[in-house]
């Protein structure tokens, strides 16, 4: 564990201390996962573009605002996930969270891509895919 990581871990440790004095058993497996993301924070292991589909898929799991989904679709987009990926984990989303969430994570999928191409007619495309 690097330096930084071991701060952060440390960071954890106090905090949660802190907040829940009385409860420190119970405090335990809060720091072992605080301490597990402070040390993968920085790991490449995953391609941005799988990051991306990633969230997407964890947003419209929970059925999160469409503004936020239509931005993380276009973040996607620019990592370069194609629009068949970005539509397939939506739809693979609907196994998981149900059709509901998936069908309105579909709507703002297809605003997204209707906007890049009114965008491509128009001539001001920054990504063509």
């Amino acid at each position: 564990m690097s330096t930084l990581q071991a701060k952060r871990a440390q960071k954890v440790k106090w905090s949660c201390a802190s907040q829940r004095p009385a409860a420190g058993k119970w405090c335990e497996p809060e720091k072992e996962v605080a301490a597990l993301i402070a040390a993968n924070l920085d790991s490449s292991a995953l391609a941005l573009e799988t990051r991306s589909l990633v969230g997407l898929a964890a947003l419209v799991a929970r059925r999160a605002a469409l503004p936020l989904i239509k931005d993380h679709v276009r973040n996607a987009r620019l990592a370069g996930a194609d629009r068949k990926a970005i539509t397939s984990v939506v739809v693979e989303a609907a196994l998981y969270a149900g059709f509901a969430a998936a069908r309105d994570g579909l709507a703002a999928v297809l605003a997204v891509f209707d906007e890049e191409d009114a965008a491509r007619e128009a001539g001001q495309s920054r990504r063509i895919g």
